[in-house]
């Protein structure tokens, strides 16, 4: 089952629409759990001041009950808006096929070639050693999570650049990376063509521990609910390996 290019087209847009919803729901997290820190900590402030002065003291019981409230306040817009919006991405129902990968794979690097990757002057060096492996997976799905995870290494790459896709079998895994030299420059160069959204690209080029959660939250989901891999290395010289690690069977 081979897609069709207007269909292809189609899922390169949901693709990039696709990330920007898992960014922001990443954001969301990371938002509800420092705004769940600090709030964690004045509750314990509140409970040493209670134990210091008691609340026979004149207005520290109106205090202490003030600083209670709020946080609980707080706390409830926290889990009824905040993590409530980002909890509707983190579970991903799947329509498994039996199909074959390298088709899709060869898909999404024809799509980069005539467009993102064709805009950079960036080409692709692939070795694909899975062309008669079969993987029960959601096509669609892991489309959308190759798309972005190639389109990651082309906008972290400056232009007239090489971008290596590798492919192959380890014990019954389906292991597909990509390797590049990253360029924290090329995310916030508006000479440049873009598909990732600007707030993922600052993120990104400030190289912070939550930027790649932003930048690859769909491949991330996606992997994981295929109950794969997905990791990412970097080497001292600016290389970075991302890889993609999907077991040959449905979990």
């Amino acid at each position: 089952m081979l897609i069709p290019v207007s269909d292809v087209n189609l899922l390169a847009a949901c693709a990039k629409s696709e990330a920007a919803i898992f960014a922001r729901d990443a954001l969301l997290s990371i938002i509800a759990h420092d705004l769940r820190g600090s709030l964690n900590t004045i509750h314990t402030w509140a409970h040493v001041l209670e134990a210091k002065f008691g609340t026979t003291q004149s207005g520290m019981q109106n205090i202490l009950d003030g600083i209670h409230s709020g946080v609980n306040q707080q706390t409830k817009v926290i889990e009824d808006l905040i993590e409530a919006v980002y909890a509707e991405t983190k579970a991903m129902p799947l329509t498994y096929d039996q199909v074959l990968l390298q088709p899709y794979l060869e898909s999404v690097l024809a799509h980069h070639r005539t467009h993102f990757a064709a805009e950079r002057s960036v080409t692709f060096v692939t070795d694909l050693q899975i062309a008669d492996v079969h993987c029960n997976l959601d096509v669609k799905r892991i489309w959308q999570a190759l798309w972005i995870m190639l389109a990651y290494a082309i906008e972290a790459s400056m232009r007239d650049t090489n971008i290596n896709v590798n492919a192959l079998i380890e014990q019954n895994t389906c292991i597909v990376s990509t390797s590049f030299k990253f360029s924290a420059n090329a995310w916030l160069d508006e000479k440049l063509e873009h598909v990732l959204e600007h707030f993922v690209r600052v993120s990104a080029a400030q190289v912070s521990k939550h930027s790649d959660k932003l930048a690859l939250n769909l491949p991330l989901a996606v992997v994981a609910a295929h109950g794969g891999q997905f990791e990412q290395r970097r080497e001292e010289d600016g290389t970075v390996t991302l890889t993609l690690k999907l077991p040959l069977t449905a979990v």
